[in-house]
């Protein structure tokens, strides 16, 4: 007998404001799932890449994406994006670190020019990230191709076959539909047929794949009864799972658009009489959660999906005691949005402009914001085509998935009439996703990993054998180009360690740490920490290097374009991937050395006063400028937290805000006085090794790390370049070398991204005379859309080819969009 319940929301409701008065198992489960959610927020990563295939010495653009797991908007938890390239031996050959600027970063990728041919694996990730299953961090294939490409063959024979009944269990004298996959020995889907035998060898039913490897069959299994299927042309047989005594199964018809059907099959050996709890949630957020009363053997749920947000949602049946009775994965695609991609002609001309436009809306028609970048490349000089892997497959089904899944583009193809269906099949034939119930119920573990705001850095202050820590020494961090953000101070504890974290600065900056010993300690040096903690490739990819099948035709005509282009750069100095490297920033002033370090005069000119910290007590002053007091004819400060008082409340500890207060003489006998953290008009300017900085700053270091400071009073001429003449006081800071001293420069900054260079042929240049073969026409990272809507411009190449253009994005409300559009240049 059938039992029949169509669930609307009300009901839902209802049923969520009974179990909420009372202590249920329903309620347990959905607390301890917003628990969970709670203390383990997710994130996700996609990376962008121009494109696919390479040549050795090009250059990989892309753009990283980090969005929030639950609602898939841009992630603010973490500041920092790795992006690590791998090859075929798993052995990491280049690492970048991206800042995440509100959950956007873009870099590049420089190819070693020796790079072997092969697949490489590039993987993106946060630190928090690896509290989770590696398998659950972003991972693309790029194959690096020249004329030595030499795929390892698979063996078609050796196949392994692996049977998933929906829902997990084959239950005595109920039907079931099993849902298989046969993969040959890389892991890639293979199309077979084959039989189902009892062990008697009766056949029980005939099976044969749908698409990728996998497909469906339905048979009765019968307690006592072992199963096995068996390929045609191969003599393995495959075990399938052993039949249970009861329990649950369930069929799930998710082939309406507006309903979700769900039949809840049993025999008579399974207890009915207690109550079974049904969730269902999508990216932990809890979409059903019913008590249900399973009083026949086949019970009929009927769901409307109007609740159900785009991708994966998961299906789980407990038991009164919390068990986990059965599982199944659904795929809801249900898009809210819309994007076009236009040009402004179809067919162009060699070296012509084209104006593009981007255009994308919401399902209710508003415009969108967000963020895209943009990949064109020449068609004719690649064996790149629509991407396989896009931002939108990637954040809505991939990265909710353990395994590999090829092609998943495939199943968003709207002109596909059988893409849902057989996304059913990877739901039903793919492991449960990110996290397990039973560790959910049992009580949240300690994170490994910390969120990573931004760059940390650690290490310990010791002697200069390495063998005695440094207690209560000084560490200084100094930004020796602009960032004036890159100041900071701290004490080590009695361990000789310290920390500076939440930093932000390039591997471009010159960022130095100095350090200082206790006194009678002649020689330190600074330990650092590691940094590297480079998680592992996930099992999927690992199997996945030698699984990718080119034409030996298209191996040689790739090749050939390829040396053909690079044969260009030798005869003309064109290179078709160039780039604008943006460099270092120059700093301009005086070099200190030996004899600038103790003169007055210096190319500013001759100062005022030199006051020399060498010669002071400064053990009785708290910072550098208390001890310029009585130093400087008419110099004095008051730096005090809100009750006012002097010194005391200095520090990050301080009470209420610090506000600085200098007054200091002219030397015509006028005063000029004022207040501020970050200095004003009224107040003297303040430089450390020749880098203006602000009082806050200054007043957070030690005396002890001042060399001297040099004062300048500037009546007629502004040779600083403040805003203002008057005063300006030059702090110097010990040099490595002087007593109990030691420098150390800062590496492992963020990556800086070098710009993409194109030519633009609207004015003519001396360099546009050398032939144009680029590969990639055009790449824009971080393409800001405001209003719904931008146009871009670029200039095609020489070539008579087809272009694609790839665009991929996020909107802020967290959305992904991806679309491919096409076009033709040729010769008139």
């Amino acid at each position: 007998m059938k039992s029949k319940l169509t669930i609307c929301f009300i009901l839902i409701c209802q049923s969520c404001l009974v179990f909420a008065q009372k202590a249920s198992g329903i309620e347990e489960i959905s607390q301890s799932l917003e628990n969970y959610d709670t203390s383990f927020p997710f994130e996700k990563a996609y990376v962008h890449t121009d494109r696919k295939y390479y040549s050795a010495g090009e250059m990989v653009w892309f753009q990283a994406y980090l969005v929030d797991g639950k609602t898939l908007e841009p992630s603010g938890l973490s500041g920092s994006i790795m992006v690590d390239l791998y090859d075929s031996e798993h052995k990491l050959i280049a690492q970048r670190k991206v800042y995440s600027n509100g959950g956007f970063g873009n870099g590049d990728i420089k190819l070693p020019s020796d790079l072997k041919a092969g697949v490489y694996i590039l993987k993106a990730y946060t630190n928090w990230m690896k509290n989770f299953d590696e398998g659950f961090m972003f991972e693309k294939k790029l194959l690096v191709m020249d004329g030595s490409w030499a795929p390892t063959e698979v063996n078609s024979s050796d196949i392994d076959v692996q049977f998933f009944p929906e829902g997990g269990h084959l239950v005595d004298n109920v039907k079931s539909r099993v849902a298989f996959k046969a993969i040959d020995v890389s892991g890639r889907g293979v199309s077979v047929s084959g039989q189902v035998t009892d062990e008697s060898g009766n056949a029980i039913t005939d099976f044969t794949t749908e698409h990728d490897g996998m497909g469906t069959f339905s048979f009765t299994p019968e307690m006592g009864k072992k199963y096995s299927a068996k390929i045609e042309g191969s003599s393995t047989s495959f075990p399938l799972q052993t039949v249970e005594d009861r329990g649950f199964v369930i069929e799930v018809d998710n082939s309406n658009m507006n309903l979700l059907k769900l039949k809840l099959r049993s025999n008579e050996n399974t207890n009915k009489a207690q109550n079974y709890s049904l969730i269902i949630h999508s990216k932990r957020q809890l979409i059903y959660a019913l008590e249900l009363k399973l009083t026949e053997n086949e019970n009929l749920i009927t769901l409307p999906k109007i609740h159900f947000p785009n991708g994966i949602s998961h299906i789980t049946l407990f038991d009164s005691e919390s068990n986990v009775v059965l599982e199944r994965l659904i795929f809801v695609d249900n898009p809210k949005g819309k994007i076009t991609v236009s040009t402004d002609q179809e067919t162009y001309e060699p070296r012509s402009k084209v104006t593009a436009k981007i255009d994308v809306k919401e399902s209710n028609g508003m415009p969108v914001e967000g963020l895209f970048s943009v990949s064109v490349l020449d068609l004719g000089q690649t064996l790149d085509r629509a991407p396989n892997q896009a931002i939108y497959s990637d954040l809505f089904l991939t990265s909710d998935l353990k395994g590999y899944i090829d092609n998943p583009m495939y199943y968003f193809d709207p002109n596909n009439e059988k893409a849902k269906a057989h996304l059913d099949l990877v739901m039903m034939s793919h492991g449960w996703t990110r996290f397990s119930w039973d560790e959910i119920l049992q009580g949240l573990p300690e994170p490994e990993y910390q969120v990573e705001k931004g760059l940390s850095i650690s290490g310990r202050l010791m002697n200069s054998s390495g063998k005695k820590p440094q207690a209560e020494g000084e560490i200084t961090m100094i930004s020796q180009t602009d960032n004036m953000e890159l100041f900071n101070t701290t004490q080590t504890d009695e361990e000789g360690v310290f920390s500076f974290n939440n930093l932000r600065y390039s591997n471009t900056d010159n960022v130095i740490l100095r350090g200082m010993g206790r006194k009678g300690d002649k020689y330190v040096k600074i330990v650092m920490d590691s940094t590297t903690n480079t998680p592992a490739l996930s099992s999927a990819f690992k199997s996945r290097f030698e699984t990718q099948v080119i034409k030996p035709e298209e191996i040689t005509s790739y090749t050939e374009k390829s040396n053909f282009r690079k044969s260009y750069v030798v005869t003309y100095g064109f290179d078709s991937l160039m780039f604008r490297d943006l460099g270092s920033v120059t700093v301009e002033g005086k070099k200190r050395g030996e004899t600038v370090s103790r003169m007055a005069s210096s190319t500013y000119g001759l100062s005022n006063y030199v006051i020399n910290f060498n010669d002071i007590n400064i053990k009785t002053y708290i910072n550098p400028l208390d001890a310029l007091e009585n130093r400087i004819p008419g110099f004095r400060t008051n730096i005090a937290g809100n009750n006012g008082s002097k010194g005391s409340q200095l520090g990050p500890n301080g009470a209420g805000r610090m506000t600085n207060y200098i007054t200091i003489r002219n030397p015509g006998g006028t005063e000029r006085e004022g207040m501020g953290g970050t200095g004003n008009d009224n107040m003297p300017r303040l430089l450390l090794d020749d880098k203006l900085i602000t009082y806050d700053q200054i007043v957070s270091m030690a005396p002890s790390m001042i060399d001297r400071v040099e004062a300048y009073y500037q009546e007629t001429r502004n040779v600083f370049n403040t805003a203002d003449l008057g005063w300006v006081l030059a702090f110097y800071s010990k040099e490595e070398g002087a007593k109990n001293v030691i420098t150390k420069k800062l590496k492992n900054g963020y990556d800086k991204p070098r710009e993409f260079y194109a030519p633009k042929y609207d004015v003519k240049e001396p360099v546009h005379s050398q032939p144009d073969r680029r590969v990639v026409l055009f790449w824009k990272p971080m393409l800001l859309i405001e209003d719904g809507e931008i146009t871009f411009d670029y200039w095609n190449s020489d070539m008579d080819t087809e272009v694609m253009i790839d665009v991929q994005g996020l909107s802020m409300s967290g959305e992904p969009f991806h679309l491919v559009k096409s076009y033709k240049i040729e010769k008139k």
